[in-house]
């Protein structure tokens, strides 16, 4: 591994690990999965598109392109997860709310 190479990964987890600050609660589980996850869509994402030959084929510059639109991409999948699940942790909280509400009214 050439040092561009180890410099490049170390400022995408850099970036990684700076949006999963943004968009998660702040407790380091929450983050180190958000990153986690963004790593290896990442990677399955660079995999991919490094076995189409036209990309071998493709100049440095344009790769690099290609490697940072991967990167966004992996971070929007991320961001929507995040948010599709914490959405979806207010609308139980919200429905057992209702439950205990309901009950309660039974009662009276």
């Amino acid at each position: 591994m050439g040092i561009l190479t180890l410099t490049r990964t170390l400022v995408i987890l850099l970036v990684f690990s700076i949006v999963a600050a943004l968009i998660t609660p702040p407790d380091l589980i929450s983050q180190i999965t958000v990153i986690v996850e963004m790593v290896v869509v990442c990677g399955i994402l660079t995999f991919i598109i490094s076995r189409f030959k036209s990309f071998k084929q493709t100049p440095e510059s344009i790769k690099k392109l290609i490697i940072v639109m991967v990167c966004l991409l992996s971070i929007s999948i991320s961001f929507s997860f995040t948010l599709f699940m914490q959405c979806h942790q207010l609308r139980t909280a919200n429905n057992d709310l209702r439950t205990e509400q309901s009950k309660q009214a039974h009662l009276k």
